[in-house]
């Protein structure tokens, strides 16, 4: 296991595995990290686990929707620099309830 530490440390720091967080196109990895291999601020994490439905839901265009565990609301750069330096797993907090 290698994981991405972040530089400041706060309380109940959670260990979370890169397989396991969806990653949104677009803005592709922080540079900072990438280029540094230090994260300042761990990621922010959404724990949609209780949120699943019994019936299947859809989306745009009719497509079967996904339903998506975790959700990371603050630092996906972040999670796309950790896998591109080869990190299993970062570190984070679990945001709201």
């Amino acid at each position: 296991m290698k994981l991405l530490k972040s530089k400041n440390r706060k309380p109940n720091l959670i260990e979370f595995d890169i397989a396991d967080l969806p990653r949104l196109d677009g803005r592709g990895a922080n540079e900072d990290v990438v280029a540094t291999g230090i994260m300042l601020d761990p990621i922010e994490v959404e724990d949609r686990r209780g949120d699943e439905y019994d019936k299947p839901r859809y989306g745009a265009n009719g497509r079967l929707y996904k339903h998506q565990h975790y959700r990371v609301h603050k630092g996906n750069s972040r999670v796309w620099a950790a896998e591109e330096l080869g990190y299993t797993h970062i570190e984070g907090i679990w945001f709201g309830s």
